[in-house]
């Protein structure tokens, strides 16, 4: 499951075309998308999302802590957004995604490897974690 999930990641932010023939990862994903749904109904709801909480937020702040970590590292910072009290408390989206996290709209990406949307690309999808 991690390593679909990385392969989905890395796709998103590098957008290589052959990765998908080499490891098709969406397949893997619904697969144990269908399994974990089928298998959470059995047990009781506090449960199931006390789970669903453990297994998702550690790959967040992983993802967090790389991203913002790059983001600042290319300049990034608070007076970027012209708010820097609400950026500071808005972080906390990386540790607990009740709204969108904050990042980084013009930094320079890295040539060849990654694009100068690549923070974009990497927030973009967090909305699936408050969503499900």
């Amino acid at each position: 499951r991690a390593l679909a999930l990385f392969r989905v990641v890395l796709y998103h932010l590098t957008g290589w075309a052959w990765l998908p023939i080499v490891f098709p990862s969406m397949g893997v994903m619904f697969a144990l998308a269908g399994t974990l749904m089928a298998r959470s109904l059995k047990r009781p709801a506090a449960q199931v999302i006390r789970s669903r909480v453990r297994r998702l937020l550690p790959p967040l702040w992983l993802l967090g802590a790389i991203g913002v970590t790059g983001m600042v590292a290319q300049g990034w910072g608070p007076d970027a957004e012209g708010h820097p009290g609400w950026w500071w408390q808005h972080l906390t989206y990386w540790i607990l995604p009740l709204s969108d996290p904050p990042y980084a709209y013009d930094v320079a990406g890295i040539e060849g490897i990654l694009g100068e949307s690549w923070p974009e690309d990497l927030a973009g999808p967090l909305w699936y974690i408050r969503a499900y």
